[in-house]
């Protein structure tokens, strides 16, 4: 320090010499921001990990953002075959003494087909899922 140099202008030296450093670790921040967003937003956008059945479907019924019921007119034994066909992740089944049909997967989701009754005709389809994991529901 000179005689002509005060304490206040020596702190702004070395101010100036970091600023580099700051300028580099805020960049390096808010990449590593935009990345973790984008991760993010991208499972939060994707798919549910079971197929959804199409074929003549009466009505969905939202129960939570991984649980959903799908009513359809064809018979159980038909969306069986189809979800034996289509489900790629299936590690097991496994029938229920009233009619059921319950296909497990690797990932955990589950696809329960179950016959209609009297009062609701039509086979009930349950598919449950972890929307955390996968995605919620984005339909009505």
């Amino acid at each position: 320090m000179n005689r002509f140099e005060t304490r206040n202008t020596i702190r702004s030296r070395k101010i100036a010499r970091s600023r580099p450093k700051n300028r580099t670790s805020l960049a390096v921040a808010f990449v590593i921001a935009a990345a973790c967003t984008t991760a993010f937003a991208g499972r939060a956008n994707a798919a549910p990990p079971v197929p959804f059945y199409t074929a003549h479907v009466t009505h969905i019924d939202k129960q939570s953002a991984g649980a959903v019921v799908i009513t359809t007119k064809d018979s159980v034994n038909v969306v069986c075959v189809w979800y034996r066909k289509n489900l790629r992740d299936q590690n097991g089944e496994h029938t229920t003494p009233d009619g059921a049909h319950i296909f497990y997967t690797h990932n955990g989701a589950t696809v329960d087909v179950e016959p209609g009754n009297r009062f609701s005709p039509g086979t009930n389809i349950g598919l449950v899922w972890d929307a955390k994991k996968f995605g919620p529901y984005t339909g009505k």
